[in-house]
């Protein structure tokens, strides 16, 4: 083994927490500089699970797609005076093309063997996936334009850093970084309340410039959070007199996860107004909170929720009933010529 290689695995052991149960991993290395241990098999195995996860992530995007249609379309016929039962009679008959369960997780619980026990760290810390539990914050208005420069993703749940997850996921046997990240993790998770993870495209600018990005776009969610009484892990700065953040109905601190990233990391240090992203980033702290609010005060988001479907119902019939009269006349206007 090259004393190179043996430095940086007794560094590596030497972080690990004390009294960890692990056996010696100073085979992961030879003197070659292959790596041992590692199955030819290993880039089809992680090829299959990067294909589980998005057919997960399609499959719940389409299954919330699915159910706000259709009750978008129940809130219509309410209000045109259809008779629900008839129409609901008749669109049974119709064949469904939808799945009738789920994709599995990317790792199988169920079946897990003894040497791949460490992957239960999703379900003792109740960590998430990014390809499973991210959720897309769309800008609105002229915000919009932002999405070529910047991606906002958040989650009520604690997500796992895309970087880590290869150890849990992707790796056919435990590595010492395992043990490792399993212990910060349980420490955030005791800690932390909110999750933030800062990443940046480096095909579109050099390390130095991802940096400057990155705590750029780590300025402007501390102010955006610090504007609604949190501070920058997402605990409350004064509890003892405000159960609540300023201006919201949340009690308590506020947990979850935002990552972001930046696709272009130049346009983000140099072009990007500071005013347009701090904006940015009070939408996702914004949006975060009705999601974590939903999940603590549940009946009170769905008559929020059910009330903007209905407008927005309310606005569609509208533009139909207005298609349809622009129709009929060009129709009468072309028979009278």
């Amino acid at each position: 083994m090259m004393p190179i290689q043996l430095q940086h695995v007794t560094s590596t052991v030497r972080r690990l927490p004390l009294g960890t149960p692990m056996a010696t991993q100073a085979a992961w290395l030879s003197t070659s500089g292959r790596r041992l241990g590692v199955s030819a098999m290993k880039p089809r195995w992680t090829e299959e699970r990067r294909r589980q996860e998005r057919e997960n992530k399609d499959y719940w995007a389409e299954e919330r797609h699915r159910q706000r249609e259709e009750k978008l379309e129940k809130i219509k016929r309410r209000l045109r005076g259809e008779d629900l039962k008839a129409s609901q009679a008749d669109a049974s008959k119709l064949p469904s093309a939808r799945q009738t369960k789920p994709p599995p997780h990317p790792v199988n619980f169920k079946k897990l063997s003894e040497e791949h026990r460490f992957k239960r760290i999703f379900l003792d810390l109740d960590i998430g996936l990014a390809a499973l539990d991210y959720r897309t914050v769309h800008l609105p208005g002229e915000l919009d334009k932002l999405f070529e420069q910047l991606k906002i993703q958040i989650s009520p749940r604690h997500v796992m850093r895309n970087w880590d997850r290869e150890y849990f996921v992707e790796t056919m046997n435990e590595h010492p970084y395992t043990v490792l990240y399993r212990h910060k993790y349980e420490q955030m998770k005791e800690t932390t309340p909110l999750w933030v993870w800062l990443y940046g495209v480096t095909q579109n600018g050099g390390p130095v410039v991802v940096n400057t990005a990155r705590r750029t776009m780590r300025r402007e969610l501390h102010a955006a959070l610090e504007a609604r009484g949190y501070d920058p892990e997402g605990r409350l700065l004064r509890p003892k007199r405000n159960r609540t953040g300023k201006g919201t109905s949340l009690e308590g601190n506020l947990m979850g996860t935002i990552a972001l990233t930046a696709r272009l990391p130049a346009d983000v240090v140099k072009r990007l107004p500071r005013t347009d992203l701090r904006a940015a980033m009070d939408v996702a702290v914004d949006r975060l909170i009705e999601l974590k609010d939903a999940v603590q005060n549940p009946e009170r988001w769905q008559r929020g929720y059910d009330e903007k479907l209905e407008e927005r119902a309310r606005n569609q019939i509208e533009r139909e009933d207005e298609e349809k009269r622009r129709k009929e006349e060009a129709k009468v206007e072309k028979k009278r010529r």
